[in-house]
């Protein structure tokens, strides 16, 4: 797999990651593993690859909840991740990575580019991507196209996991589009960013997907001891 991958040197952007330092304890790090476990207990229950990452709004942190769960995976042993890019309209995976925006996701769903070469290898980690690519204008019509479907099927076969950083859910319906091509859904809602209504709202909107649970992110706790204080629970949503 990976030698048949893009290569990029990627320059890491510090302020979008958590540090996994298995020498040292960082709350923030450790919330990521509570999510990574609960997530593989569930997967014990019915299994599932592929994961959608979503929220309600814009600036609830569900990029920064995808880049460090896929994170906390691979610094498992032997355990592969892809993180791939869906929010065609404001992509920002490829910021805190440090890698080149395409070609990527969009220029597959037009027929503009392979599977390989959309996918990048950039860390000694196990941790692949695939940026949003170039802009469209029709970024609903073709994430809820059949070559979509077809290419995530095609995933499910080479990673262990596969996480799905799409478009909020309340202002456009890209994220309900994609959701069924995925195995489970997770929604990050920002603390003191969105109301209990809206909140569920979005749970509204996705009904006919997994919703496996809730990501708080954001949470001021001075007990944390860490200015990374973003996931504060996860937690089974139950319509």
């Amino acid at each position: 797999m990976r030698q048949r991958c893009a290569k990029p040197a990627w320059k890491l952007h510090k302020d979008s990651l958590v540090l996994f330092n298995e020498q040292s304890f960082d709350q923030c790090a450790e919330q990521f593993r509570i999510l990574r476990a609960r997530l593989y207990r569930l997967r014990e229950k019915k299994p599932f690859r592929t994961l959608l990452v979503t929220s309600a709004q814009a600036g609830e942190g569900k990029s920064f909840v995808s880049l460090n769960l896929a994170r906390a995976i691979v610094h498992q042993h032997e355990r592969h991740a892809l993180l791939i890019d869906a929010d065609l309209r404001a992509p920002k995976l490829h910021v805190s990575l440090g890698a080149p925006s395409s070609p990527g996701l969009s220029d597959y769903l037009r027929g503009d580019a392979d599977e390989f070469s959309i996918i990048q290898s950039g860390t000694g980690e196990n941790l692949f991507f695939i940026p949003a690519g170039r802009p469209v204008s029709n970024p609903t019509e073709l994430l809820g196209s059949t070559r979509t479907k077809s290419l995530f099927e095609r995933l499910n076969t080479l990673f262990d996991w596969v996480i799905v950083d799409t478009s909020p859910v309340l202002p456009v319906s890209d994220a309900a589009v994609l959701a069924p091509t995925c195995d489970g859904v997770i929604l990050v809602v920002g603390a003191g960013r969105t109301s209990s209504d809206l909140a569920r709202t979005a749970c509204q909107e996705l009904r006919e997907s997994r919703l496996l649970g809730v990501v708080l992110n954001g949470v001021e706790d001075d007990a944390l001891g860490s200015p990374y204080a973003y996931y504060g629970r996860s937690e089974h949503v139950r319509g």
